[in-house]
C-alpha cells in the first residue's frame, strides 16, 4: 500500500487530517482564483486564501484530538456539509471531487462511531 498511516494513533491521525486540511485548502484556493471574478494575482490569492479558510474550518479544527472529542458531532455536521459543497463545487473533475467527498464522509464515519470519551 502507498499510503500506510497507523490511524489508530491520535497524533497520526492529527497529522494525517491537517495534511489533508491543507491541500484542500490549497484546492480551494484555486478554485476560487478559477472560478471567481477575474482579479489580479494580489488581491484573488490573499481573498481565495481567506474564503478557503472559512470553508475548511471545520477541517482544519477537527484535527485537534480535543475537538475530535468534545465537539464531534457539531463539527462532523460542518464536515458532511464542507464534503457536499466540496464536492458539488469542485471544477477538477469527478474523480478528485469523488475522493475528497468519500475523505470528507470517512471523517464524519470516524467523528460518529468514536467511542472515546473526554
Amino acid at each position: 500500500m502507498i499510503l500506510s498511516i497507523d490511524l489508530k494513533n491520535e497524533e497520526h491521525k492529527n497529522w494525517f487530517l491537517r495534511i489533508m486540511a491543507l491541500i484542500i485548502t490549497a484546492l480551494c484556493v484555486v478554485t476560487l482564483h478559477h472560478v471567481g471574478e477575474p482579479r489580479p494575482l494580489y488581491i484573488s490569492i490573499p481573498r481565495g486564501i481567506g474564503n478557503s479558510l472559512i470553508l475548511n474550518a471545520a477541517l482544519w479544527i477537527s484535527s485537534f484530538t480535543n475537538v475530535r472529542k468534545k465537539l464531534r458531532y457539531p463539527v462532523a455536521l460542518l464536515i458532511f456539509v464542507s464534503g457536499i459543497g466540496v464536492f458539488i463545487a469542485s471544477p477538477f473533475g469527478w474523480t478528485l471531487a469523488s475522493i475528497l467527498l468519500i475523505f470528507h464522509l470517512w471523517l464524519v464515519y470516524d467523528l460518529l462511531t468514536s467511542r472515546k470519551t473526554v
